[in-house]
C-alpha cells in the first residue's frame, strides 16, 4: 500500500534570515521588501512553497501569495523554484494593512 505524504513544515533554519528594506519612493509613505537569501540546495527544489508573513506590534498583517506553490493537484513544480533566482521576496505597500 502506497501512502503520500502531505505538506510538512519546512525547517526555517534552512533559510537565510530575512532583511526588511524600504522600497525607493519619494513619497512620505513606506513600502518595504521583505527578502529571504536561500541555499542553492534549496533554490533547487521543486516541492517547496513559501510563506511570507508580515507582523507589526506582534499582530499579523498581511500574508503574501504562497511563492513557488506547485500547479493544483500536483505535489511539485515542474522546474526547480525559484530556481535561478537568489531570493524570495515580498512587497508590503504603504498604505496597506498597517494604515
Amino acid at each position: 500500500m502506497s501512502h503520500e505524504a502531505g505538506p510538512e513544515k519546512f525547517p526555517k533554519n534552512n533559510l537565510g534570515y530575512p532583511s526588511i528594506t524600504v522600497k525607493d519612493e519619494e513619497d512620505e509613505a513606506v513600502s518595504l521588501y521583505c527578502t529571504v537569501s536561500l541555499d542553492k540546495k534549496i533554490k533547487a527544489l521543486k516541492n517547496v512553497t513559501y510563506h511570507i508573513e508580515w507582523y507589526s506590534e506582534g499582530k499579523l498583517i498581511y500574508t503574501e501569495q504562497p511563492i513557488c506553490r506547485p500547479p493544483q493537484g500536483q505535489t511539485e513544480n515542474k522546474d526547480s523554484c525559484p530556481g535561478d533566482k537568489k531570493l524570495v521576496r515580498s512587497l508590503l505597500l504603504a498604505g496597506g494593512p498597517m494604515s
